[in-house]
């Protein structure tokens, strides 16, 4: 693909420094995401100021809301009822979904186990 008449080195990097990410700046000059990570990668090297403070698209709030699976710190009590072979099953499901989902399951395999269908 050749670089389209209007593409602009400096628009690129106008962008950039606005936090649009690489591919949102491709789309909208119509010229291909290694371009625009080229043009900054040398606006970089040769020390503009625009290429290096580029603030993130995503704000805290965002990536904490994006990133909220991966982490929940608060320890999740496992009920007598479920067997020790399950409790880490349990846990596990109830860390990740809801402790509601975790029971559920956990009932059926219980069942299983025990041999009756649940």
């Amino acid at each position: 693909m050749s670089p389209p008449a209007t593409f602009s080195h400096d628009d690129a990097l106008a962008l950039w420094a606005n936090g649009w990410s690489a591919s949102e700046i491709a789309r909208t000059l119509g010229v291909t995401r290694n371009m625009v990570i080229g043009a900054v990668f040398r606006a970089r090297k040769r020390g503009d100021v625009r290429a290096v403070q580029k603030s993130p698209s995503w704000s805290d709030a965002q990536r904490k809301a994006r990133m909220g699976w991966q982490k929940k710190t608060e320890y999740i009590p496992v009920p007598d009822w479920v067997p020790k072979e399950l409790e880490y099953v349990y846990r596990t499901m109830a860390t990740f979904g809801s402790e509601q989902e975790a029971a559920s399951y956990v009932r059926k395999r219980k069942a299983e186990l025990q041999g009756k269908t649940a």
